[in-house]
């Protein structure tokens, strides 16, 4: 299953998950690969909640981790079958793929 998780800045493990979904100036897409996971960062390219949702989608992600969702995002979400689970902002990277994939 793909993830998407928000995060404030590029630190690896350590970096923290963004306070608000949309306006996160970073993506890490996590893809399970037989017993790797495979992880990309992108940089934000959305404007808005669309088109932030189009790129998401088109990445595969069926999931994301998030601390706040604007409504019409989490609402796009839900329509496309795309499951949130919440955290804390600034939880570390690290501990959200512990607790997705574990």
């Amino acid at each position: 299953m793909v993830v998407a998780v928000p995060i404030e800045s590029e630190l690896g493990l350590e970096s923290p998950l963004a306070k608000e979904f949309l306006t996160a100036p970073y993506f890490v897409i996590l893809e399970p690969k037989g017993e790797e996971l495979e992880v990309k960062v992108y940089e934000n390219p959305a404007k808005d909640p669309q088109e932030l949702l189009e790129v998401l989608l088109s990445y595969g992600v069926k999931k994301v981790a998030a601390a706040e969702l604007h409504p019409e995002t989490e609402k796009g979400l839900t329509v496309y079958g795309v499951e949130v689970k919440r955290f804390p902002s600034g939880t570390p990277l690290g501990k959200v793929i512990e607790e997705l994939f574990s």
